[in-house]
């Protein structure tokens, strides 16, 4: 896979596949010069969060999910809520489970259809193990 890309678009396409295939090493390569220059669209951001967490990188993965919410929650209940699952996770990779388990508490209210979704990554959370969100 070459280092560099021709533009945002080849790069997310290229960066999607990535994750898909279970590299999200080159994920980060490819879209971090992307983020660290502003230039990623919502969903683009999303996959390189999604990378850092499956990297284990909670810091970094909160701090692009701060980027993509600094406007304010999303409209659609179902995405705020799956955004605070990914929050959730990424505080528990960075040593944070308390803050992570007062996030899964709001998931649930935010839209019940994730409670199931919260109380699963609450557990493992509590047990120590590590999380297993899906895409």
């Amino acid at each position: 896979m070459p280092d560099t890309v021709t533009g945002p678009h080849v790069a997310h396409v290229e960066a999607v596949e990535s994750l898909v295939a279970g590299r999200p090493e080159d994920t980060v390569r490819l879209l971090k010069p992307l983020a660290d220059a502003g230039g990623l669209s919502f969903e683009t951001r999303l996959a390189l969060t999604k990378a850092y967490l499956l990297l284990d990188r909670g810091e970094e993965a909160s701090r692009e999910l701060e980027v993509l919410t600094a406007a304010g929650p999303p409209p659609d209940k179902g995405l705020h809520a799956y955004l605070g699952l990914l929050d959730a996770w990424a505080s528990a990779l960075a040593s944070r489970p308390e803050d992570a388990l007062r996030q899964l508490d709001e998931v649930g209210r935010i839209d019940p259809r994730m409670e199931r979704a919260a109380r699963r990554l609450r557990l493992r959370i509590e047990k120590g193990e590590p999380a297993a969100i899906r895409f």
